[in-house]
């Protein structure tokens, strides 16, 4: 069975983007029964910065998290946008995941910003 994996790229508390999330991967259960979801909020693991050394030299979470992205086989990416950009935190994570973990997988992008302006960041 696929799995589809929401990465919740912020490590604020859940919020409003968290839910829309959320309600995202529920809807997908129930319409196709043959999808599993996955939701991983980047905020509930102890992710190291990317610095170059190889997964199993981190002694946090690092390695785990990575695994768990590269095992699934399509995304689902929510970010909001801060300083018209996505979070550092998800920059970090897609700079550990090797190229390989994600190529060939279908990818979508959810950005949510405070002001209009936000929109900038998406496109």
């Amino acid at each position: 069975m696929p799995t589809l994996l929401g990465i919740h790229g912020s490590v604020t508390n859940p919020g409003r983007l968290h839910q829309a999330l959320e309600s995202v991967l529920d809807s997908v259960s129930e319409r196709w029964t043959s999808v599993s979801t996955d939701l991983l909020h980047l905020g509930g693991h102890q992710i190291s910065f990317a610095d170059g050394r190889p997964l199993k030299d981190f002694s946090d979470d690092t390695e785990a998290v990575v695994q768990r992205v590269m095992a699934a086989d399509m995304y689902l990416i929510a970010t909001p946008i801060f300083r018209a950009s996505f979070t550092a935190a998800l920059k970090n994570l897609l700079d550990l995941v090797p190229v390989e973990g994600l190529r060939g997988k279908v990818c979508g992008l959810v950005s949510m910003g405070a002001s209009g302006h936000h929109y900038l960041a998406a496109d």
